[in-house]
């Protein structure tokens, strides 16, 4: 077996694994209103069984009503819910995995709007968010509210015990209850529960010993840290290493080592910004302070670092959760040697951590049938039909993959050399080469379902007529925008595209009109090459269409680059020869010797050939999908490909 370790059997205190996988928890708002587990969770969880994963943990789980954090948050706190777990817990064990729940309360993180009661805390300061509701003042919990809330989470261990459940994971870092007290950032007691580190490490110790009593000595423990909080003031990793050697005291049978809290949790699921692995040097340090197991967790997508990992004894379990969202056989593949048909977790958030800091179920850009697995079934079609997908961009390549998939004959024709679309762009911006995993991907496996794939080849109302499909698939994506400003028709004024394009750059300044996202990476790419460049935007800030977590990282990369200089809640009043008039306010400003001026101020669908086709009913079926139906995100093209092909 090539990845021996990371497919060797494993135990976790009295429960053996069939390998070194853990689907990792982290919420999904899949659950109903009530906590109870609906069917979408069921389906989820058992397509990630099925795809070969030893241990599927689900995510927090709450043991009171004031500790929910979303909406559609799973909870554990009556007895009511036991039964919708057991049809959980009995279908993952059908689909051949260990199940595991983390018991949790978010104490001051998180909103009287989820349970319209006030947020608890060991000391009364609010926290900080990165989802959608503002944090509040908490109450600060009195010592009786204290033994309530430990009682709370003997009560969720014991009823997930009944549930079903082979392991119970407490919840105890990102900055949650347990966390607040454990470390000095947020607790400022002066009582038996705040002060010195024993002290502050009573509430955990004291929530672990009444859940051992509650679920029996045999059964199996683990508890999640944070082995460096990554801010001023809080836990750092020596700190930690001595806690988690307490924890093995404590009876804790697996140490789940993660890192971040509240004020600096950007980086705890981070996004492709950050470098594969970031909190490995955390699990190794944890590791050999303790003799029980510890795993690893974050940014883990590859099996070769997996087994890595586990060869250089920095960890005794993988844990994954965005990998196998992604892509939930990812262990399968890896076991039989299929690592190029594993489509790994590109690290974009547009779908997971997004969507959940709006409070939306999480969907998946590389996977449009997360969430979705009853619905989306690739299953053989019905009535083979003939499918001609125009547009090589993620839209096309995902409709001619699942369309072959499912035994329809597919022809793509991309005017284009390679395929692609926007993704080859995209790709080369700074800190977005994850993208290119999406091209590798979807180009790779329409080649091996057997589409025609011709390049270099612009697809017309004739040759369509001439190839008589059944079907056509207009994915040819969209075309930038340049505005309304004076000026803009001059030769050194371009697109985003047309500056991709090039492969040489003699400019020394330049100006980028757009401050999205995609306007702040087209200033980095051109500062990597030397260029002085100044950014003028309209609204107040930049990235204001990027997901939180990544538009952290990009202003702080924007604010920190000498090259680059800002200027929002600005207009271009006009573009002249070599200069560029900008407005704030009351104030004009001329910007001088500007060699090119760069427009990322938007893109148009480009339908040009699909109504055509339609006002000349060329075709018996027409569906528009990705940036050809409306521009959006790299997720929504796959989404519409997927919505439409899984019904063909």
């Amino acid at each position: 077996m090539r990845y021996e370790k990371l497919f060797s059997k494993g135990m976790i205190g009295s429960c053996e694994l069939k390998n070194r996988i853990i689907m990792s928890p982290f919420n999904k708002n899949y659950c109903n209103l009530d906590g109870t587990v609906g069917r979408r969770l069921i389906d989820y969880m058992v397509e990630r069984a099925k795809g070969g994963t030893g241990l599927l943990m689900v995510g927090a789980t709450a043991v009171s009503p004031e500790g929910k954090g979303h909406f559609n948050q799973q909870a554990l706190f009556t007895d009511e819910v036991v039964p919708s777990f057991r049809k959980l817990t009995d279908a993952v064990h059908a689909g051949g995995a260990k199940i595991a729940v983390q018991i949790n309360h978010r104490g001051r993180q998180t909103s009287s709007k989820f349970s319209c009661l006030k947020p608890v805390a060991p000391s009364p300061v609010p926290g900080v968010s990165l989802g959608k509701f503002e944090q509040e003042n908490p109450i600060e919990l009195s010592v009786e509210q204290i033994k309530r809330i430990i009682g709370d989470f003997a009560a969720a261990a014991g009823r997930a015990k009944k549930a079903g459940f082979d392991i119970i994971e407490i919840h105890g870092a990102h900055g949650y209850l347990i966390n607040q007290f454990t470390s000095p950032y947020s607790n400022k007691r002066t009582d038996e529960y705040g002060g010195t580190t024993a002290k502050r490490e009573r509430f955990a110790m004291e929530i672990i010993s009444a859940v051992r009593k509650a679920v029996g000595d045999d059964f199996p423990l683990v508890y999640r840290i944070s082995a460096d909080e990554l801010v001023d003031g809080g836990l750092a990793i020596q700190e930690t290493a001595s806690f988690a050697k307490r924890l093995e005291e404590a009876g804790i049978d697996l140490i789940d080592v993660s890192a971040t809290r509240d004020a600096s949790s950007f980086l705890c699921i981070s996004p492709m910004d950050v470098p594969l692995g970031p909190f490995i040097p955390y699990s190794d340090v944890i590791k050999a302070a303790v003799s029980i197991p510890v795993s690893a967790v974050c940014r883990i997508n590859d099996p070769n670092q997996a087994e890595d990992i586990l060869a250089n004894q920095q960890a005794d379990f993988i844990c994954m959760a965005r990998a196998l969202h992604a892509d939930p056989f990812f262990p399968e593949k890896a076991m039989n040697g299929r690592d190029e048909d594993i489509f790994a977790c590109l690290g974009c958030l547009q779908g997971c951590t997004d969507n959940l800091g709006n409070e939306l179920p999480i969907e998946c850009t590389a996977n449009p049938r997360a969430g979705r697995e009853r619905l989306l079934v690739p299953a053989p079609a019905a009535v083979k039909k003939k499918i001609l997908v125009v547009g090589g961009g993620p839209a096309g390549m995902e409709a001619a993959r699942v369309s072959a998939g499912r035994g329809h004959q597919v022809v793509l024709y991309e005017k284009e050399k390679e395929l692609g679309g926007q993704l080859r762009y995209l790709s080369r911006l700074p800190y977005n080469d994850d993208f290119g995993e999406m091209v590798r991907y979807l180009s790779l496996q329409i080649k091996k379902q057997g589409v025609r794939i011709e390049l270099a080849t612009e697809a017309t109302v004739p040759l369509i007529r001439e190839e008589a499909p059944d079907v056509v698939i207009a994915a040819t994506g969209s075309r930038p925008l340049l505005g309304d400003i004076p000026g803009r028709d001059q030769t050194h004024v371009v697109s985003y595209l047309d500056l991709m394009d090039r492969t040489s750059f003699s400019e020394k300044k330049v100006v980028v009109v757009g401050g999205d996202v995609k306007g702040c990476q087209v200033c980095e790419f051109l500062s990597e090459r030397g260029v002085e460049v100044a950014i003028v935007e309209p609204k107040s800030h930049l990235a204001m269409d990027g997901g939180k977590r990544h538009k952290i990282f990009t202003l702080r990369r924007i604010d920190e680059n000498p090259n680059i200089e800002v200027y929002t809640n600005t207009s271009i009043d006009r573009i002249s020869d070599h200069s560029v008039i900008i407005v704030k306010g009351a104030e004009r400003q001329t910007l001088n010797d500007i060699d090119l001026v760069v427009m990322v101020v938007g893109s148009a669908a480009d339908t040009a050939l699909a109504d055509e086709l339609v006002t000349d009913n060329a075709v018996p079926e027409i569906h528009y999908v990705g940036d050809c139906f409306s521009p959006r995100k790299a997720l929504h093209a796959m989404l519409d490909a997927a919505e439409v092909t899984y019904r063909l």
